[in-house]
């Protein structure tokens, strides 16, 4: 976009008046003829044979999970209705059977089978009856397979949990045990009406737009229009980085939106950000392009969400001046694109014969409606995420995070942040669910983390980062007071105590002591000298020295002990020293407790390692101190359960279960710790 010419924006104006004004001064042919420059990335046959042969390598190797990402990549090349194409299905069908996905094999044959009947001109006649005759006898296997009905399918995606208290008529997708408010303080937020208790389901919500490029790391994997994952995904007939779970999902998202946006697809002229503008603007061109509300103690519609899409914040006085005229000058790319490459226009008129106005008028409408879409998506968006359990060394499983796509959510954006919120979000497919992860009492503001990663360590940090990315400085209670999580330790009644506005003094919050902070510095400053010298040495009794001090001069809930009970687990870990390693991961368990909301991610992520670790320590204990193997096999078991139900807030009940199911396997295995092990980490990643 650098071809387009520099002018002086008035942020003053309407988004309309600011997009008229520059698109007068800009030449379309320019852009048309750049946007013809770029190189159209369509279907290509010899490449779709080439990752063809090289998923063929991968089947003989046994190694399936390659062998299937390269015939899906394959397919996605392949011309419709090609013989490569149908080859390709073929193969894909011998992957499923070995997975023992037999019913999607079944149906992949089918397809391959159709596809051959279409493309059967382009063989040679004797060998395409082979290859018929061969799918029909392999068809046939699968429908006489004995264990077709037990095994064949994946389970169904979970059902969406349900409003507590029940839908609230007043707030779209929302409980009604919350309520929309508005003041001068803080503008429009949420807060309770009624009390609420932790686990309780606050919203439910489906999104108003997404974007159609999904992030690079879940190409060909999840469907682009309902966000859920297959291992039998058909790509768009065109373009080749789009892919659908299935003909009905492609289908509804090619006549709502990708017939005007493929072709941008194919040639690469559209980011993520303007994906999802486009996907709001497409909506609207269905629903219509009222923004009256008519009553105004509604917040959100169901039916059509546009007005309420319309009143969200733009910050376009917040942002710096080049990312707001970079917006400008994306939605004229656009306008361009939509003139000249797409019908969009015409069918938009055809659709809407109340829109009055010459072709002119109404790309200078877009073009300010997408203006105000780009500037509300910048603080508004929100990323979809796909939350598994996935390993991370040989003692450790944590939370890792697929990011699917960028979403708008209009209701759920009313939430404002807190760095220790008192909510957490989950995606079920593209629904997104928020909880509370803690009980709040009624007029308390609902607040929910905006950062996945909110620097506790480093607040200064975390501010710096909400500040450029939401044009705001925090002021919740975690960042009012920096010092609120390194309390010192009250000698007296060993309570917390915090440094006062004299640096040189503390006072206990319990017995109100306050004492000279002199002697605490100096062991402080020999914490430090030894953490250094353990960096260079390695050498775990100097570690064990500095955590010593520590805890003569820190409260148990002082967040820098963390990195003393962490460095000493990784320590545990690699020495095998399980019982040493129950034991630095308890005390993190009680200190991230205590820091962090009780069943937020942070916490999460340490419940998994004490189960983890507690299960190593059940296996190798199993039949050489059966009575303690009893003891802890109990403890293990409780963890576990305890775990899987905090799971649920940061992910659907089916992969929370099945988290729970592998771990409990685990216990059963036997005395083969690696057996175990193995067997875990392959019901995890094939989860």
């Amino acid at each position: 976009m650098d071809v387009l010419p520099e002018v002086k924006i008035n942020r003053n104006s309407t988004e309309h008046q600011i997009f008229t004004k520059y698109f007068k001064n800009i030449d379309q042919n320019v852009l048309k003829e750049l946007i013809n420059k770029q190189p159209e990335k369509g279907k290509d046959i010899e490449l779709s044979t080439e990752y063809r042969k090289e998923g063929n390598t991968y089947y003989e190797e046994k190694n399936y999970a390659a062998a299937m990402s390269s015939y899906t990549t394959s397919l996605t090349l392949a011309p419709r209705d090609t013989t490569e194409y149908a080859l390709t299905l073929g193969n894909r069908s011998a992957v499923l059977y070995v997975l023992k996905r037999y019913k999607k094999a079944s149906k992949a044959v089918q397809n391959a089978k159709t596809t051959f009947e279409i493309a059967k001109v382009t063989l040679k006649n004797e060998r395409s009856e082979v290859l018929v005759k061969e799918m029909t006898y392999f068809e046939k296997c699968l429908e006489n397979h004995p264990e077709t009905e037990e095994i064949v399918d994946e389970q169904e995606p979970s059902s969406l949990p349900e409003l507590t208290a029940g839908e609230n008529l007043q707030f779209a997708y929302a409980s009604n045990a919350v309520a929309i408010r508005k003041n001068k303080q803080i503008g429009r937020h949420v807060v309770a009406s009624v009390d609420i208790k932790k686990g309780d389901v606050l919203f439910v919500e489906e999104p108003y737009s997404t974007d159609v490029l999904l992030f690079r790391k879940t190409y060909f994997t999840y469907c682009s229009e309902c966000f859920t994952s297959s291992l039998t995904c058909i790509p768009c007939t065109y373009c080749c980085l789009v892919i659908f779970c299935s003909d009905e999902c492609r289908h509804v998202h090619w006549y709502t939106r990708h017939r005007w946006e493929c072709a941008a697809v194919r040639r690469s002229v559209i980011s993520k950000e303007l994906s999802l503008a486009l996907g709001v603007l497409f909506r609207v061109s269905h629903t219509g392009f009222n923004t009256i509300i008519r009553n105004t103690r509604v917040y959100g519609n169901k039916v059509n969400n546009y007005p309420y899409v319309n009143q969200l914040m733009t910050h376009k006085y917040s942002m710096p001046q080049e990312t707001y005229t970079g917006y400008v000058k994306a939605a004229a790319w656009l306008v361009v694109y939509l003139i000249h490459f797409t019908d969009y226009f015409e069918c938009l008129h055809d659709r809407h014969k109340k829109l009055r106005g010459s072709g002119e008028t109404l790309h200078r409408m877009v073009g300010g409606l997408l203006l105000k879409f780009l500037s509300q998506h910048d603080t508004n968006k929100d990323i979809i995420n796909n939350v598994i359990v996935a390993r991370e060394d040989k003692y450790g499983i944590g939370l890792k995070r697929n990011q699917l796509a960028c979403a708008l959510y209009v209701s759920s954006s009313a939430l404002n942040h807190a760095c220790l919120p008192n909510t957490v979000k989950s995606f079920h497919g593209k629904t997104k669910v928020v909880r509370a992860i803690s009980d709040i009492n009624q007029g308390i503001e609902i607040t929910v983390c905006y950062v996945d990663d909110p620097n506790m360590y480093l607040p200064e940090l975390r501010r710096k980062q909400l500040r450029e990315e939401y044009y705001f400085t925090c002021s919740c209670c975690a960042c009012a007071d920096d010092n609120s999580l390194f309390p010192w330790l009250c000698r007296r009644c060993r309570g917390r105590a915090f440094t006062t506005s004299d640096e040189q003094i503390a006072e206990c919050m319990d017995c109100q002591h306050t004492f000279q902070l002199d002697k605490y510095t100096q062991l402080k400053e020999r914490t430090e000298f030894c953490v250094v010298r353990y960096l260079y040495t390695r050498d775990f009794r100097i570690m064990q020295e500095a955590l010593a001090i520590m805890s003569r001069i820190y409260h148990e809930t002082n967040f820098a002990l963390s990195i003393g009970y962490t460095k000493s687990l990784h320590e545990c870990e690699q020495t095998d020293d399980i019982k040493s390693s129950i034991m630095y991961v308890e005390l993190l368990v009680d200190l991230y407790q205590a820091i962090y909301q009780p069943a937020s991610e942070e916490h999460v992520k340490i419940l998994l390692k004490y189960c983890l670790t507690l299960v190593h320590y059940c296996l190798s204990l199993k039949y050489k101190k059966p009575g303690l193997y009893k003891l802890h096999l109990n403890q293990a078991k409780e963890a576990i359960d305890n775990t899987t139900e905090l799971l649920q807030y940061h992910m659907c009940e089916k992969r929370a279960v099945n988290y729970q199911q592998n771990m409990l396997r685990m216990l059963d295995v036997g005395d083969n710790v690696n057996k175990a092990i193995q067997l875990y980490h392959y019901n995890i990643i094939n989860a």
